[in-house]
């Protein structure tokens, strides 16, 4: 990779176009890289696995649709992982979670977003079924609700 110097043009064996962009400042100076391989396995991943949560209900959890993109996404994060060891500029430096106070502390932070997420995404449906069933918003968040079944 060439180097990134404002005010310049961008060397031509910059393939990433990263320093055509203007993006000059990185974690070592003197240095231009985007780890587009690793962007694209991380995406690949996500995609097909935020795909088999959001269409599991309708496709069924073990449906061949459902099992299939799992493992897409599963296959998809393990050889980013692989490749992320090993790339020069890593798009994140993996090694950093051998650190095992950064691990609780990722690990906290995840268990915390889907316990908010969870949280919020069932508020609206205990509050509707309050009105359809005149039932206070206390029982109606205690009781299995019905709509969800629907």
């Amino acid at each position: 990779m060439g180097q990134c110097v404002p005010g310049q043009r961008p060397d031509r064996r910059d393939r990433t176009g990263w320093c055509a962009l203007g993006r000059t400042e990185t974690a070592e100076p003197g240095r231009c890289s985007l780890d587009v391989i690793g962007t694209l396995l991380v995406a690949g991943a996500l995609v097909a696995m935020v795909d088999a949560i959001i269409e599991a209900p309708s496709r069924g959890w073990t449906g061949l649709g459902t099992l299939g993109e799992v493992a897409v996404g599963l296959g998809a994060l393990a050889i980013f992982v692989w490749w992320e060891l090993r790339v020069e500029s890593p798009l994140i430096d993996l090694r950093i979670f051998s650190s095992r106070a950064f691990s609780a502390a990722s690990g906290s932070i995840t268990v915390t977003f889907f316990a908010l997420s969870a949280a919020c995404s069932s508020s609206p449906s205990t509050s509707s079924s309050c009105t359809a069933t005149a039932r206070s918003r206390l029982e109606s968040g205690l009781s299995p609700s019905r709509s969800r079944r629907a």
